[in-house]
């Protein structure tokens, strides 16, 4: 009798390892689901009251220019030159859209987590605008 509690007590704690395995696993499965999800077109990630598409193209447009006009900025890395384009866009008072429709959320994937934008969407940063 004593051996069959033990089998049985055995078996629930296995059951009970598997089953938080399982639960643990999935959560980082969405990240994993839409990694073969296109990623959205920059002008689908900002947003700014009364702002058309082809201003919001404008404004990321002038951003990037600018980097490329300032040699220290265009001879950083691609992160760095992301960062500035972020804050840029920022200071013009657009907001970061981190999950447009249709689209996986950019904040989930690692490569742009720490990104300016993604920090301001969660309230860690605050550009001040220009």
């Amino acid at each position: 009798m004593n051996l069959k509690k033990n089998i049985f007590k055995t078996d629930l704690q296995l059951l009970r390892t598997v089953v938080m395995t399982t639960i643990f696993s999935l959560g980082g499965c969405q990240s994993i689901a839409d990694m073969d999800k296109p990623l959205p077109p920059e002008y689908f990630l900002w947003k700014k009251s009364g702002a058309s598409v082809d201003d919001i193209k404008r404004a990321d447009r002038g951003c990037w220019n600018e980097i490329q006009r300032n040699k220290e900025l265009s001879s950083g890395t691609s992160e760095d030159r992301a960062n500035y384009s972020d804050i840029c866009m920022l200071k013009k008072g657009y907001v970061f859209v981190p999950k447009p429709d249709g689209y996986p959320d950019i904040c989930s994937y690692q490569t742009f987590k720490n990104s300016f934008a993604c920090r301001s969407t969660r309230g860690e940063y605050h550009a001040l605008p220009d």
